[in-house]
């Protein structure tokens, strides 16, 4: 009497919801319908055996509460039924986002852990971030926030009561958090916070026309904080490039810097000087003439004299 049997299983191992098992048989009936079941999933697929009494057959399986689940394939009206054995492997079957700054809110779920115990999940060099709490099928889903670690791929590893772990990676990116202000005139003094960034890193600031307006080195959790003068430009919205990432910083319209003498007689000479105007012609209107004389800008500051024409007394 020819018995079924499982001649291929492949792997002989894998994760809950993420491991697909391939499965061949023969010595089943001609045509014949078969359930297989996967330790308590009574169908976790069905298939028909050729004409010649073999199968095959892929299916991913369902959480288990036993680490050592058997595989059967049953004939439906021959009854003939062949088993094979499987380990079930913990491991992490899903993780919400991949990448992102400090902060970012990550979604973790896993199978094949220890059933109704508790896991430890580890964050790079940070121990314990969370712990949860596996299910009776070993499985668990929770979430957990990126603590202020320094830039780069960091590791995270999950782990049961028995030791049985998994691990994937998470890549922790830099992000600007604290702007202030985001507009102001010539010589204002403009404040700036990151995360994320590889210990130690050389950080260039480079604002507008100016090229590296300052530098900073980020300390051990990758951190960074400084400040720096808003140099002399042009009014309007400048780019400030934090090693490829960008905001924007708006320097408010031109004003004078300097202008002497205050008051004088007709034929006086007075020296004008500004900043934050467009580099462009300046044309400059003094009383009731107008343009007195004009001048052009350079980086959007001038510094000109003139002599006062003649004009009736006051202001």
């Amino acid at each position: 009497f020819l018995l079924a049997k499982i001649t291929k299983r492949e792997p002989g191992s894998g994760t809950p919801m993420l491991t697909k098992v391939s499965l061949e048989g023969n010595g089943f009936g001609k045509g014949e319908d078969l359930r297989i079941s996967f330790g308590t999933t009574v169908t976790v697929t069905t298939t028909t055996s050729s004409e010649a009494g073999t199968f095959s057959v892929s299916f991913i399986f369902d959480p288990q509460p036993n680490k050592y689940p058997v595989i059967t394939a049953t004939g439906l009206w021959s009854a003939q039924r062949a088993t094979v054995g499987f380990e079930i492997i913990g491991g992490i079957n899903l993780i919400s986002p991949i990448s992102g700054p400090v902060g970012t809110v990550i979604n973790i779920r896993g199978a094949g852990f220890k059933a109704n115990e508790w896991v430890t999940i580890h964050f790079g060099t940070y121990f314990t971030i969370t712990t949860t709490y596996a299910n009776g099928g070993g499985s668990f889903s929770t979430t957990f926030l990126v603590n202020t670690v320094s830039g780069g791929t960091k590791v995270i590893t999950v782990i049961d009561k028995d030791g049985f772990s998994d691990f994937t990676a998470f890549l922790v990116t830099p992000e600007i958090i604290a702007f202030s202000p985001t507009s102001g005139k010539v010589g204002s003094v403009v404040g700036l916070e990151g995360t994320g960034y590889d210990t130690q890193q050389l950080i260039s600031i480079h604002f507008g026309t100016h090229q590296t307006i300052t530098t900073t080195q980020a300390n051990t959790n990758g951190t960074f904080s400084l400040t720096f003068l808003v140099s002399t430009q042009s009014a309007g919205t400048k780019t400030i490039l934090i090693s490829n990432l960008t905001t924007t910083f708006f320097i408010t319209p031109a004003y004078l810097t300097l202008r002497n003498p205050d008051k004088g007689s007709v034929g006086t000479t007075i020296t004008i000087q500004g900043v934050g105007f467009d580099e462009d012609l300046l044309t400059i209107d003094f009383g009731n003439t107008q343009t007195i004389t004009t001048t052009l800008t350079q980086s959007g500051t001038f510094s000109l004299t003139f002599i006062v024409d003649t004009q009736a007394t006051g202001t």
